[in-house]
């Protein structure tokens, strides 16, 4: 489920995205250790076709006790991009977690006043639970397989499915090269999973058939 939407109401901002005929969306898988963070434009030609140009999809490895620094660093490098997008999402985890919390609290002050200043009209801020929504929305029932096949196998199958349905290639050639694959999938299945529940912006989604057979 979105747990909330902070920054922009979804109603100011849907109106906002409704006119367009393109989108910056980007996602963010938090963690410990590693920071990911994946940032596409979806475009439609006159036609209605759908195009996907990535212009961010990368993984960063932060300090425990300096993680406000490395993650602040991450953004000035990528500051151009960062204030294109129009939608975050960040998965949020459902345990209490003291670090987990103030890093949440960290990106939400860094977008509010330092590349939107307050304007509530310019960007999206969706929290999403981590869990089983990225998968069920997709019609894929993952109770009883273990976390470490849901993360290893079935999560970056499914991303690379989607992945290539938008013929990013070079994003599938990314993950496969990890060593960290379930990072850079969760970062995929937060966009997808989210466009796939929002109807305002269905025109930036191909529906994609996910069978879990296909992963075990």
């Amino acid at each position: 489920m979105d747990l909330y939407c902070k920054i922009a109401t979804k109603s100011k901002i849907s109106k906002y995205l409704e006119t367009k005929n393109n989108i910056v969306i980007a996602s963010i898988d938090p963690g410990k250790v590693n920071f990911c963070m994946r940032v596409e434009r979806r475009s439609l030609d006159i036609n209605g076709n759908l195009y996907i140009d990535t212009l961010l999809y990368e993984l960063i490895n932060i300090n425990k006790k300096k993680y406000k620094d490395d993650i602040l660093k991450f953004f000035n490098d990528n500051e151009r991009i960062i204030r294109s997008i129009r939608i975050l999402i960040i998965e949020v985890q459902l345990s209490v977690n003291l670090q987990m919390y103030k890093m949440d609290e960290f990106i939400d002050t860094y977008f509010r006043f330092r590349i939107y200043n307050l304007d509530r009209s310019k960007l999206m801020f969706v929290k999403r639970s981590a869990g089983s929504m990225k998968y069920s929305v997709f019609g894929i029932v993952t109770k009883g397989i273990s976390t470490y096949k849901r993360k290893k196998i079935i999560s970056p199958g499914m991303a690379k499915d989607i992945l290539r349905n938008y013929g990013c290639y070079n994003d599938c050639n990314i993950l496969d090269q990890s060593d960290k694959k379930d990072d850079f999938s969760d970062t995929v299945l937060l966009i997808e999973s989210f466009l796939k529940t929002h109807d305002k912006l269905s025109r930036f989604y191909n529906n994609i058939s996910l069978q879990l057979s296909d992963y075990l």
